[in-house]
C-alpha cells in the first residue's frame, strides 16, 4: 500500500510538471490522483490527523452531495491543495544534496560561530524562513528545517517549541508582504489595492511581528545559554575551512530557485506554485550534478523513496481534505447564507468592523475554514460597509488577519507541517506555543495598520 500511495504522489509531481510545460489540462487525471492519495494515504497518517483528515473529508463530500455541486466543482475541490503537495514533495529533494554533502553540519558549524545564544538563532531562523518563504512558500519549510534540524537538536533544551514558532512565525509573517502570496492577491481582488501599495506597510507590519517574536523568546531563554556541550564536532578540518563555501552553495541555490521562480511567473509559465515546483526540480538536478560521483548521490535517492516521499507528502490525504472542505464550503449555498449574516452583524458594528473581520478569519480558520475563503467572504463585507477608512487599512487589517490565522489554527498547513516534522500535536504549535505572541501581535499590528492607513493615505 505504501508503494502505491508514494507513486501516487510522485505521478501527482509529474501531472503539475506536464501541465507546466505543455500547458495540457490534466485535471481529471489529478482528481483522481487525488483520490487515491486519501483513500492509500490516511493509514500512514498519525492517529492525530487521520480523525481531523477524515472529519474534514466526510464532511466536505457532505456538502457536496447535499447541494448536488457538479464534477466540475467536485474535481476543483478535491485538485485545490495538490499544488501545496507537490511543493513540499520537491522541496524535500534539497535534503539529498544537503545530507550527501554534509551541508547541514557545516551550517551547524557556522551558526555555534555565530549565534551564540538562542535568541540571535532565534532571530536568525524566523529571518530565512520569511526570506525564503517569499517566494518558495510552503517549500521554504523543509529546506529551513533540514537546515537547522541538527543544530538545534543538539543545541537547544527545548528544540521542539523553539523550531515550530520560529518557522511558523517566519512563514506566516511573510505573507504579509511577500510577492507570491496568495493572500495579498485574493485582498488586492477584494479591495482593488495592487500589491505595490501594500507592499512596504506590509514589510514593516511583518518585521515588527519578528522582532516583538525575537523579544518575546529572547526573554524566556534569556540566561539559558545554547547546549554547546551536547554537540560533537564531527568535521574535519578541512571540512570545517570550507564550511563557509557550502553555506554560500545553498544561499546560490534558494536564489536561484527563486530568480527562476520570478521568472517563469513573469513568463507565465504555469501557476505560481507550478512556478516553485519546475524552479526547485531544475535546481536539485543541476546541484546534484555538480556533486559528482564524489558523494553518495544513489543513497541519497533511495533513502528519498523510502523515508523522504512519506516525510513530505505524510499530510498529503490532510491537505486533500481541507482543499475537499473549503472548496465544497466555497461553491455552495452555505458561503452566501455565512455571508449574509455576517454582513448583518458588521453592518451593526460600524467602524469596529475593522477588528472584528480579522479576528473572525482567525476564528473560521481554528474551525478549519481555510483563509482564502475568509479573506474573499469577509473582504468583500468589509468593501460593501463604506467605512471612512482609505482601502490601505483595509487591506493591511485583511492580510493580519489571515497571517495570524495561519499561526492559530491547529488545520493550517504550516502548523500541521511542523506539528509533523516536530513530532508535536497541532494543538500545542498553534494554541500553547503561539497564541500569546499572535494576540500581542493582533492588537500592535491592528493598531499600526489603522494608523498607517491615516498617515499614508495614498501610499
Amino acid at each position: 500500500m505504501s508503494q502505491i500511495y508514494k507513486t501516487a504522489i510522485l505521478a501527482l509531481v509529474l501531472m503539475n510538471l506536464i501541465e507546466t510545460l505543455t500547458g495540457a489540462d490534466l485535471t481529471p487525471a489529478i482528481f483522481i490522483i487525488a483520490v487515491i492519495i486519501v483513500l492509500f494515504g490516511i493509514p500512514f497518517i498519525g492517529r492525530s490527523f487521520k480523525i481531523i483528515t477524515i472529519i474534514f473529508f466526510l464532511a466536505g463530500l457532505a456538502i457536496l452531495i447535499w447541494c448536488k455541486l457538479p464534477l466540475d466543482a467536485w474535481m476543483t475541490a478535491f485538485n485545490s491543495m495538490t499544488g501545496l503537495i507537490c511543493i513540499l514533495t520537491v522541496m524535500q529533494l534539497f535534503t539529498i544534496p544537503i545530507e550527501v554533502g554534509k551541508y547541514n553540519l557545516a551550517v551547524g558549524h557556522l551558526l555555534k560561530r555565530i549565534c551564540r545564544g538562542e535568541g540571535r538563532l532565534y532571530l536568525f531562523i524566523t529571518l530565512i524562513t520569511n526570506i525564503f518563504s517569499c517566494i518558495l512558500s510552503m517549500g521554504s519549510v523543509p529546506i529551513v528545517f533540514s537546515l537547522i534540524e541538527d543544530t538545534a537538536k543538539k543545541r537547544i533544551t527545548n528544540y521542539k517549541r523553539f523550531i515550530a514558532t520560529s518557522i511558523s512565525r517566519g512563514f506566516s509573517l511573510s505573507t504579509l508582504w511577500a510577492p507570491g502570496a496568495a493572500t495579498i492577491f485574493l485582498v488586492g481582488q477584494v479591495t482593488g489595492v495592487v500589491w505595490s501599495r501594500i507592499f512596504f506597510p506590509g514589510l514593516f507590519l511583518a518585521l515588527i511581528g519578528i522582532t516583538i517574536s525575537s523579544l518575546l523568546e529572547l526573554k524566556r531563554y534569556k540566561g539559558s545559554p545554547l547546549n554547546q556541550g551536547l554537540e560533537t564536532e564531527i568535521l574535519t578540518c578541512e571540512e570545517k575551512r570550507k564550511a563557509g563555501q557550502k553555506v554560500w552553495h545553498i544561499a546560490w541555490a534558494i536564489v536561484l530557485v527563486i530568480l527562476l521562480t520570478m521568472i517563469f511567473i513573469r513568463l507565465k509559465i504555469g501557476a505560481s506554485s507550478s512556478a516553485v515546483v519546475l524552479s526547485g526540480i531544475l535546481v536539485f538536478l543541476v546541484w546534484t550534478f555538480l556533486l559528482g560521483k564524489n558523494f553518495n548521490i544513489k543513497g541519497g535517492i533511495s533513502n528519498y523513496w523510502h523515508k523522504g516521499v512519506l516525510k513530505a507528502a505524510d499530510l498529503a490525504p490532510f491537505f486533500v481534505a481541507i482543499g475537499v472542505f473549503s472548496g465544497a464550503f466555497q461553491k455552495s449555498y452555505l458561503a452566501v447564507l455565512l455571508e449574509q449574516s455576517l454582513q448583518g452583524v458588521a453592518h451593526g458594528l460600524g467602524l469596529f468592523a475593522v477588528i472584528l473581520i480579522p479576528l473572525s478569519i482567525m476564528v473560521l480558520a481554528l474551525v478549519g475554514l481555510h483563509p482564502f475563503i475568509s479573506v474573499v467572504l469577509l473582504g468583500q463585507i468589509l468593501m460593501t460597509l463604506q467605512l471612512p477608512l482609505p482601502a490601505i487599512t483595509l487591506a493591511l487589517c485583511l492580510t493580519l488577519g489571515s497571517s495570524i490565522a495561519y499561526m492559530v489554527s491547529p488545520f493550517a498547513g504550516i502548523i500541521m507541517t511542523m506539528a509533523k516534522f516536530t513530532d508535536s500535536t497541532a494543538v500545542d504549535v498553534a494554541i500553547r506555543w503561539n497564541w500569546l505572541f499572535s494576540t500581542i501581535y493582533f492588537v500592535i499590528g491592528i493598531s499600526l495598520a489603522y494608523f498607517l492607513g491615516m498617515i499614508c493615505p495614498y501610499l
